[in-house]
């Protein structure tokens, strides 16, 4: 009996397409992952802010609405150095300046200067922090005249024997008074009076 040889020949041609399959199908599965990798490390990365570079020689073009004013003692503010300002809840702005305190209500000024006669007035011309609390009274924080605490509502000024250089008002709204001696102060509402605390580790020649 003779076999057919073309019959035991393996099928060559299914072989190698099978082979080609699976190789197509790997390398679109390899691809899928690189792509989905991509997008995930994208989504990873910090988002970066969009800038637009204007063209050569032109300016950056400013919103119609967007003026600026320039306001110095000829307008009525009492001093050119300025050093602290605050927009109290009524939306006047505060104005800390070396020649006086000043309010803005975006017309006009009303200027506080101190006199030696009335012990109701700002203690000191020198002003370097001011803040408003929480019931809407306003602290000044002056260089060489102490604390001083402005009623809105009296038009008077409360002096407290504290150099206040820097001023911050707690979760609690407990006013934190921070001084030139390396000293920190909370104010006591019910007592009307502050209660200080010494910085340990204070390096500075007036720290005691």
């Amino acid at each position: 009996m003779q076999l057919n040889s073309q019959n035991q020949r393996p099928d060559a041609s299914g072989f190698h397409f099978k082979l080609n399959l699976a190789s197509i199908r790997l390398r679109l599965a390899i691809v899928l992952l690189l792509m989905l990798l991509g997008e995930f490390l994208i989504g990873l990365a910090p988002a970066q802010a969009q800038t637009t570079t204007p063209l050569s020689g032109d300016k950056p073009a400013l919103s119609p609405s967007l003026r600026f004013r320039h306001l110095t003692t000829n307008n009525g503010l009492p001093g050119n150095h300025v050093e602290a300002f605050v927009q109290d809840k009524r939306g006047f702005m505060w104005i800390g300046t070396w020649e006086g305190l000043a309010r803005y209500d975006g017309y006009r000024f009303v200027t506080y200067k101190q006199n030696l006669d009335d012990s109701n007035s700002l203690s000191d011309d020198i002003i370097m922090a001011l803040i408003e609390d929480r019931e809407g009274m306003i602290w000044v924080g002056t260089r060489d005249g102490g604390l001083t605490r402005f009623n809105p509502n009296t038009e008077q000024f409360t002096r407290y024997p504290l150099n206040g250089v820097a001023m911050v008002l707690d979760p609690a709204g407990n006013l934190w008074v921070g001084s030139g001696d390396g000293k920190i102060s909370r104010f006591n509402s019910s007592t009307d009076s502050f209660q200080s605390y010494s910085l340990s580790g204070c390096n500075r020649p007036r720290c005691g």
